[in-house]
């Protein structure tokens, strides 16, 4: 004859709503492997990205166009410069630049870098006029002496503001939640 067992159940030693057994048996677990390996992991791996981060510059740059007249001096010119509208506010004295003339190729003869001295706010097309301080005169960035012209026709390259990356993504996230603001106040 075959004795079959009869599985009793014990009544529970905790009497509560449904589901609390459960939580205290989870929080009383051991921590595994997530709590012994990806969590600091997970923390170098941020540590890790917030040092590079901040060692990576990530400037701002306006591009604009510019006439250049160039004074008997080579090393101080004066830029008419064609800014555009929406970032013509940003640009001021102190800032660095890259000028890349018409007629000598940035490819073949490099950049001729400078620092804006003196700017003033000018009706019309070219909307600035600045004094450019040039520390190597017309020398470009490829040591290559540019000829001396009464007016050369540039690109500009101004450095606005020299961010690294970090401060670059946060102030990103700022300026859409101000302009995401501005929009519903609007409405």
């Amino acid at each position: 004859m075959i004795k079959f067992q009869q599985n009793h159940q014990q009544p529970a030693d905790n009497v509560g709503p449904p589901g609390q057994g459960e939580v205290q048996g989870f929080l009383s677990l051991r921590p595994g492997w997530v709590a012994i390996i990806a969590f600091p992991t997970l923390i170098g791996i941020i540590i890790i990205i917030a040092v590079v981060t901040s060692f990576v510059h990530y400037p701002e740059i306006v591009k604009a166009r510019a006439q250049i007249t160039i004074s008997g001096n080579d090393s101080i010119c004066v830029a008419d410069i064609d800014a555009p509208q929406n970032n013509g506010f940003k640009i001021d004295s102190g800032q660095q630049v890259q000028l890349q003339f018409d007629d000598y190729p940035h490819t073949r003869y490099g950049f001729a870098f400078g620092i804006l001295q003196a700017i003033q706010n000018r009706k019309g097309p070219n909307n600035l006029q600045a004094l450019v301080y040039l520390p190597k005169g017309l020398t470009t960035s490829s040591n290559k002496k540019i000829s001396l012209r009464h007016v050369l026709k540039a690109d500009m390259l101004i450095t606005v503001y020299d961010m690294k990356l970090y401060q670059r993504v946060f102030y990103n996230a700022a300026a859409r939640k101000v302009s995401k603001e501005l929009a519903q106040s609007e409405k």
